[in-house]
Order: C-alpha cells, then sequence, then structure tokens
C-alpha cells in the first residue's frame, strides 16, 4: 500500500497545498522549495502513520523528501533560464515519480511494509489499494488537471496567471469525498462483519 500513499503524498503536496504565494517563494529563495519539502515530507508522514514503525518506511521518505527538493530546485532554474514552462513541469513529475517508484523498488517497499498500530478498521481502509487510489482521482479532479492546462496556457503566454477556483474544487472535492467516505464506511463495516 506505501506506493500509493507516496504517490498521494506526492499528488496532495505538488498540487493541493502549493499556492501561488509558496511558488513565488520557491522562485526567489530556497527557504520555499525547503518550505515546500517540508509539507511533501509531512503529507508522507501523515499518510504513511500505520507503516512508521519500519526503519525503511523512514528511510524513504527522506529520500523522496530530498530528491524532490533537489528536482524543484532544478526545474526552476531551468525555467528562469528559458522562461519555458510545460516542459519544465511535465519532466519536473515524470523525475518525482520515477524517484518515487525507484524508492518502493529498491526497499521492497510494496510487500515488506505492513500497518503496525492501527484498530482493525483503520487497518483494512489502509489495505484497501481503493483508498488511495480514490484520494489520488479526487486530488486528480480537484487540482492536478487544472494546474496541468495552466501550465500548457503559460507556455503560449508567460504573463498568464493562475486562479484556482477554490469555489468549484471545494464542491468537487466534497462530492466526491462524500461518495467515497461512504463507500469506503459501508466497505469497512461489512469487512468487520464478515471477518
Amino acid at each position: 500500500m506505501i506506493p500509493f500513499y507516496l504517490v498521494l503524498a506526492h499528488l496532495t503536496a505538488d498540487f493541493l497545498l502549493q499556492p501561488q504565494s509558496l511558488l513565488k517563494l520557491k522562485e526567489r529563495s530556497l527557504w520555499g522549495v525547503a518550505l515546500h519539502a517540508c509539507i511533501h515530507a509531512a503529507l508522507s508522514i501523515l499518510f504513511l502513520l500505520p507503516f512508521l514503525g519500519e526503519a525503511i518506511v523512514w528511510i524513504s521518505i527522506g529520500i523522496v523528501t530530498a530528491a524532490h527538493a533537489i528536482i524543484d530546485h532544478i526545474k526552476l532554474r531551468v525555467q528562469s533560464r528559458t522562461a519555458r514552462y510545460i516542459y519544465p513541469f511535465f519532466i519536473d513529475q515524470i523525475f518525482h515519480f520515477i524517484v518515487i517508484f525507484a524508492v518502493i523498488l529498491g526497499f521492497s517497499l510494496y510487500t515488506r511494509a505492513t500497518p503496525e498500530f492501527a484498530p482493525l478498521w483503520l487497518y483494512k481502509m489502509y489495505i484497501n489499494p481503493f483508498v488511495p487510489v480514490v484520494l489520488e482521482v479526487i486530488v486528480f479532479i480537484t487540482a492536478v488537471y487544472d494546474i496541468a492546462r495552466f501550465q500548457v496556457k503559460l507556455e503560449k503566454n508567460n504573463r498568464s496567471t493562475f486562479h484556482f477556483d477554490v469555489r468549484t474544487n471545494a464542491s468537487k472535492l466534497v462530492y466526491t469525498a462524500l461518495i467515497f467516505f461512504i463507500f469506503a464506511f459501508v466497505s469497512a463495516v461489512l469487512g468487520v462483519l464478515i471477518s
């Protein structure tokens, strides 16, 4: 399950929790990149909470976070020198996913780590691959698509500004999350009743 949660942490940190103000801070200072990396690490820890009993999970979070900061810093330097946006954006995302999956494969995280300290219902939710995949879809619906589309627009006109439509995205998030939590609750209850 760890692969799904590392991807979810990445998508959430890179798209939902990276407002325009943080992007501007990243462009001006390494402190912005460091802050963004800390947000990424915090989300990874939060999403992988039941797996934190294994040292390899902490090492993986550290590697992914450090690589994330380095990749973002390089992307920002390329963008500032070339005034190109779309290629660095997509290459940046590709490298983030390469690092995540290299760590997963390198440490065999997809088979080694299991949730250790969690009540039965939470354990069942964590080992159900449907849960993080649906959450990833929610993040994609609410943010990733809009930001990727903005990058294409920015490539054509670098004076474009991104307006994250909070109201529309919040309603998409609420409806999708509501459907998800109803389904997750029902499946968790049925799972406990059946076992």
